[in-house]
């Protein structure tokens, strides 16, 4: 059985499986790739001092581009999932539980990932998080009316990397045959501003033609769009 010290954990792979220590802030280690439904690791780990947690990547082909299971994360605060890209940390997880690692205690870890969709994380025996991304919803849209200045309002929030295509259907509506269209998408989901590049994502207004009481319209990916339809007086 291989045994590694780095930086300030101990880890003690449990089931034979490949652990390699990566990285120079953190502590870390590698799962090496595990072709399988459900995958199992578990391992020792023991924190023998400093202020962040233990991190295993997983699921990727590099430590920059993959998942991680980060324990006693943000100051030692939280269990999450993260998924990473180029070296950029997302949280997954919206539940956190507030598990503190101790400094001189060895727990026993166990990382179960099922389908590659559902992610679990044991710790000594206990269930401490679950992470289910078999589905989820990415797609969202919502209609009101607004009576000051005769408008339909629609609001569409389109989460997927490929175009959504829907029709909308308005009964007893007749509008005008144009409209307004308010719209903010990105390249990717992990595309932002910043402050060298404040304008990268903002929203664009132009003209909605064609407004009818029952027509097809297609959103981009990763965008939300306000549709401002006037109606007929």
């Amino acid at each position: 059985m291989n045994r590694f010290t780095h930086r300030i954990w101990r880890i003690i792979p449990a089931n034979g499986l490949p652990l390699r220590a990566v990285g120079k802030s953190k502590a870390a280690s590698w799962l090496d790739a595990v072709k399988s439904k459900i995958v199992s690791v578990e391992f020792d780990a023991r924190k023998l001092g400093g202020k962040e947690g233990f991190v295993l990547k997983f699921g990727a082909k590099d430590p920059a581009n993959c998942y991680q299971l980060t324990l006693g994360s943000f100051g030692n605060a939280w269990t999450i999932f993260q998924s990473v890209a180029d070296d950029n940390a997302f949280v997954l997880n919206t539940d956190r539980p507030t598990t503190r690692i101790e400094t001189g205690r060895t727990y026993h870890v166990k990382l179960v990932i099922k389908d590659k969709d559902i992610l679990e994380c044991w710790i000594d025996g206990r269930k401490d998080l679950t992470y289910d991304n078999s589905y989820v919803q990415r797609q969202y849209a919502i209609a009101g009316l607004d009576r000051t200045n005769g408008e339909v309002i629609v609001k569409v929030i389109n989460a997927e990397d490929v175009p959504m295509r829907t029709k909308l259907n308005f009964r007893n509506a007749e509008f005008e045959p144009q409209g307004k269209r308010i719209s903010l998408w990105a390249n990717s989901k992990h595309e932002e501003n910043t402050f060298e590049d404040r304008n990268r994502i903002v929203p664009v207004e132009d003209v909605f033609n064609n407004v009818s009481s029952s027509m097809d319209i297609t959103f981009r990916p990763q965008s939300m769009t306000v549709l401002r339809l006037k109606l007929k007086k």
